[in-house]
C-alpha cells in the first residue's frame, strides 16, 4: 500500500495546492473509509451511495485518509487517537468529523482543466485553462462512539475536542444524540460529558444529527453492544475435567496449571490466572483467534477493552464476519503471600503459561476439522505470546499456530 502512495504522490508532485479549494484532496492517497459516500456533492451525484451509518473502526479509518489527503496538516495522526481513546468500560468517546473534500473531475483531462505530460505520465495544472478540475464535496459528515463493545450499563458519553474536528465552510450549529435510552434526542456540546443509564443489556442504536449552518442536516446511526457481565469460575487445575470436544464455553476464568513459574522474588512456583472471552459467542471453536492483553498494571482493562482495541480499524467485526472466533484472554489478578499480584503486570514467564494453558485447551476441545490458530498481542501481550510459543516448541507441546502478530511488542526493550 505505501508505494501505491509513494506512486501517487509522484503523479501529482506538480499540482498548486493553493489551487485545491478545500486543501484536501481525495486523490492524494488511497482512501479506506468511503468517506466520499458520507459528503454532499455540488451537482454531481457521489462517488459511492450514502451510507447512513458509522462505527469506531469506519472513524478511525475516515481520520487516517483525511490526514493523508488534507495538504494544511489540520489532522491528528489517527496512532494518537486511538492511543488516547483508551479508556475504563464505562467511558465513551465520541467522534465528530465535518470537512469539504475535493476530487478530480472524472473528465479534468478531456476538458482541458489538468494535464499529463511526460513518459511518467505526470499531472500538471493548465495554465491556459480557466475551468477547476476538482469537483466539492461539501459537509463530508462522520459520527460515532468510539467503543463498540462494553460490559457497563451505566455510561458516560464524552466529546472532547481531541475526537471533533472540523474544516468545512459550513461548520456544525447544534449536535443533537439520541442515545436509544427511551428519551430521544438531547442536544449536546463540544468538551461536555453525558451520563447515561441503559435499562436492559442487548444493542443500542445511538443516532448522531448535525445541523450545519447552511440549515441542512444530516444523521447517522452508530451501534453500541452492551453486554451482560461475564462471569466464570477457576476450572480444575488439570485438562481432565474441562468440555469435551466443541462444547467449549464463551468464558471462562483458569488457572495456567500445571503449567506454573517461579518468581526471582518467591519461594515456590505459582500458577497463573486468565480469563478469557469468545466474542463470537460460538461453542464449537473451528477458526479460532487468541488475542492476548497488553501491559496493564493496574489491572483496568477487561476482556471487553481487549476486543476494542483489536476493533480500532474493525478488525474485530471483519473476523466474526468472516466466522472467526475471535477469543481475547485477560490476565487476572490473585493472592500470592497474602499479597494482591495485579494479572496485567505479572511475570511474563507466569503470564506465557496462562497462554500455554489456553493453547493446549483450545487444541484439546476445537472441532476436528478445525483451522490452525491465529495468536495476536498486544504490546507486552505480544512478547508473553511469544514467549508461550517457544515455550511448547522447545518443551515438545504442540501449540498449531500458523499465525502469530505482535502489535507495538517491547520484543528488544521498551522506548
Amino acid at each position: 500500500m505505501d508505494n501505491v502512495r509513494a506512486e501517487i504522490q509522484t503523479k501529482i508532485q506538480h499540482l498548486n495546492p493553493n489551487d485545491i479549494p478545500t486543501r484536501i484532496l481525495y486523490d492524494r492517497t488511497l482512501p479506506l473509509s468511503n468517506i466520499l459516500g458520507y459528503g454532499t456533492p455540488s451537482g454531481f451525484a457521489p462517488l459511492v451511495p450514502g451510507v447512513p451509518n458509522s462505527s469506531a473502526g469506519h472513524y478511525f479509518l475516515a481520520m487516517e485518509d483525511l490526514y493523508r489527503m488534507d495538504y494544511l496538516n489540520r489532522f491528528t495522526n489517527p496512532e494518537t487517537l486511538i492511543t488516547n481513546n483508551q479508556t475504563a468500560s464505562n467511558i465513551i468517546n465520541i467522534g465528530i468529523i465535518n470537512a469539504d473534500i475535493n476530487k478530480f473531475k472524472e473528465d479534468a483531462v478531456d476538458i482541458g482543466a489538468l494535464l499529463v505530460q511526460g513518459n511518467d505520465s505526470l499531472f500538471y495544472d493548465n495554465p491556459n485553462s480557466s475551468l477547476s478540475p476538482y469537483n466539492t464535496y461539501k459537509n463530508v459528515y462522520v459520527a460515532s462512539i468510539l467503543k463498540k463493545k462494553t460490559g457497563a450499563k451505566n455510561i458516560y458519553f464524552k466529546l472532547p475536542s481531541t475526537f471533533w474536528k472540523e474544516t468545512a465552510q459550513y461548520s456544525i450549529t447544534n449536535l443533537q444524540i439520541d442515545f436509544d435510552n427511551g428519551n430521544g434526542y438531547v442536544t449536546v456540546a463540544k468538551n461536555q460529558t453525558y451520563y447515561i443509564q441503559y435499562a436492559t443489556y442487548g444493542t443500542k442504536e445511538i443516532s448522531i444529527k448535525a445541523t450545519f449552518s447552511n440549515s441542512t442536516a444530516k444523521t447517522l446511526t452508530t451501534d453500541l453492544v452492551i453486554a451482560t457481565s461475564y462471569s466464570g469460575t477457576i476450572s480444575s487445575q488439570t485438562m481432565t475435567t474441562l468440555p469435551g470436544t466443541c462444547d467449549i464455553p464463551v468464558v471462562q476464568t483458569f488457572s495456567s496449571a500445571p503449567y506454573t513459574f517461579q518468581g526471582y522474588d518467591e519461594s515456590q512456583a505459582y500458577a497463573g490466572i486468565g480469563r478469557y472471552v469468545n466474542h463470537s459467542g460460538t461453542n464449537c471453536i473451528t477458526k479460532p483467534v487468541i488475542v492476548v492483553e497488553g501491559y496493564d498494571p493496574d489491572d483496568s482493562f477487561d476482556n471487553l477493552n481487549i476486543f476494542n482495541q483489536l476493533n480500532t480499524s474493525s478488525l474485530g467485526d471483519d473476523l466474526e464476519i468472516d466466522n472467526y472466533d475471535v477469543i481475547t484472554l485477560n490476565f487476572v489478578p490473585r493472592t500470592i503471600n497474602g499479597e494482591i499480584q495485579a494479572g496485567g503486570s505479572d511475570y511474563i514467564e507466569r503470564n506465557a503459561m496462562v497462554v500455554v494453558k489456553l493453547l493446549t485447551y483450545i487444541n484439546q476441545n476445537k472441532a476436528s476439522n478445525a483451522e490452525p490458530t491465529k495468536v495476536i498481542g498486544f504490546s507486552m501481550g505480544g512478547v508473553i505470546a511469544r514467549y508461550a510459543l517457544r515455550y511448547m516448541e522447545l518443551n515438545s507441546l504442540t501449540h498449531d499456530v500458523d499465525l502469530y502478530a505482535s502489535v507495538d511488542a517491547p520484543h528488544q526493550y521498551a522506548k
